[in-house]
């Protein structure tokens, strides 16, 4: 009897864990929310001015093309990123016809502090992650309806 009660315990514990699938798609957007923080920090920060609170456009010499082209090699093109200014990005997921766009208010504005909370980059492991599991729901019922 105790036995049976362990496997149960042991059946439990397996069901009850994240698939492997689920812990790989979140430990890739964490990874690549930790690269689009960088290349942040790289195109829109200045040492003597900070973060350029302009809407558009790259402060710095840094090249929007190469850090584009290096965060969207991480995934072969799969996940396409756009950077727009430290308040705005977009990315694109291959099969879905949609834009998934992260942005907060301007500072001078609205008045808005720099803060985590206020960082469109801290979001994109979230948004990545229900955007990938919107892909998959769409896939499931494309491969429904060929079926039928």
């Amino acid at each position: 009897m105790c036995q049976i009660s362990n496997i149960n315990k042991n059946i439990m514990n397996v069901f009850s864990k994240k698939s492997m699938r689920a812990t790989r798609l979140e430990q890739l957007a964490s990874m690549l929310q930790s690269e689009g923080l960088k290349i942040r920090r790289l195109l829109f920060f200045d040492p003597e001015r900070g973060f350029n609170h302009n809407m558009g456009g790259v402060r710095t010499s840094a090249s929007l093309e190469d850090a584009t082209k290096r965060i969207n090699a991480i995934t072969d093109g799969f996940i396409k990123f756009h950077f727009v200014s430290h308040r705005r990005l977009w990315f694109e997921v291959e099969g879905i016809d949609k834009r998934y766009t992260l942005h907060c208010a301007n500072e001078y504005d609205f008045n808005t502090k720099e803060a985590p909370d206020t960082n469109p980059y801290n979001k994109v492991a979230n948004e990545l992650v229900k955007a990938l599991k919107e892909r998959d729901e769409m896939e499931k019922m494309y491969q429904r309806l060929i079926a039928a």
